[in-house]
């Protein structure tokens, strides 16, 4: 019987809110973070999604593999839909715990995230999977209300340049609501 590698969870997680993510064009873009959040800098340049755009959802596979997805879009001030996407896997019995933190080169606690633009003269989809540079820590994990707020960073390689690489750094989801 083949079992499906963990990786291949990223791969599906990340599609999953890409495509949610751009259901919506008509997005605000307010570079004030709030609750229900993702705000990052990408080389340079703040990115901030707020309000009905930014979401979550949990998944638990089985006793032993749970995952949590966060992402939100925006249209950027050039017209273009812009994105964040991050994928947290706990593949041990502990589950997905605050406190965690998730990095690309863990087994137990795998971490993985996306920049995308969707709707520009060249599209980008930069992966921290080509790059295992990602690193994602809970802060606050809220199963009651479900809620959750962390921290994160990571090392984006473009699917299509594999030359260019996106630096994502001080990043932070702040109260993003989950399923």
């Amino acid at each position: 019987m083949n079992k499906m590698k963990p990786y291949h969870f990223f791969s599906w997680g990340l599609m999953i809110m890409l495509f949610v993510a751009c259901q919506n064009n008509e997005i605000d873009f307010d570079p004030t973070p709030s609750t229900n959040s993702i705000r990052a800098t990408v080389d340079g340049v703040e990115v901030a999604i707020s309000g009905i755009t930014v979401t979550g959802n949990y998944t638990e596979n089985s006793n032993w593999m749970q995952t949590l997805t966060v992402g939100g879009a925006r249209t950027n001030p050039n017209g273009q839909v812009e994105g964040i996407s991050l994928v947290m896997i706990s593949a041990d019995t502990t589950g997905i715990m605050e406190g965690d933190t998730y990095t690309a080169t863990s087994l137990a606690k795998r971490g993985s995230g996306l920049y995308y633009i969707d709707n520009s003269p060249s599209d980008i989809s930069a992966t921290s999977l080509n790059s295992d540079v990602a690193t994602i820590t809970i802060t606050k994990l809220d199963y009651t209300e479900k809620l959750v707020s962390g921290i994160f960073s990571f090392e984006g390689v473009d699917d299509d340049q594999p030359n260019q690489t996106y630096q994502v750094i001080d990043g932070e989801f702040t109260d993003v609501s989950f399923d």
